[in-house]
């Protein structure tokens, strides 16, 4: 599996956003209401994908690309499976371990 994005929970969506614009020169490629989250994807000059979405908890999250989402799940069932969520031109899964949770999804964002 690849790292397809990081994501993190942030208390401040819009002065998060405009920081990572103003002092990493990150774009925003991608905003979508996703169930009620408004999620912003932005990317570096080299490609590296975050993801940014209002809360307080401060969570964090490293998110996985693969092909055939589907199969990945039906491959990987001793794990705790959330999903699979229609995303944009795919879909997301989220995995819990006994340790934190991570998300397995197959849609792509185009820089």
């Amino acid at each position: 599996m690849n790292i397809h994005h990081i994501g993190f929970e942030v208390i401040q969506l819009d002065r998060s956003v405009q920081l990572l614009k103003q002092e990493f020169g990150m774009r925003v490629v991608k905003e979508l209401d996703w169930f009620d989250e408004h999620l912003v994807f932005l990317m570096d000059e080299q490609d590296h994908l975050i993801e940014l979405v209002q809360g307080e908890s401060f969570e964090k999250h490293i998110a996985y690309y693969v092909n055939d989402l589907q199969k990945w799940i039906h491959e990987n069932q001793g794990e705790k499976v959330d999903g699979p969520f229609p995303v944009l031109n795919g879909e997301t899964a989220f995995i819990k371990t006994k340790n934190h949770w991570y998300e397995v999804c197959s849609f792509k964002i185009e820089s």
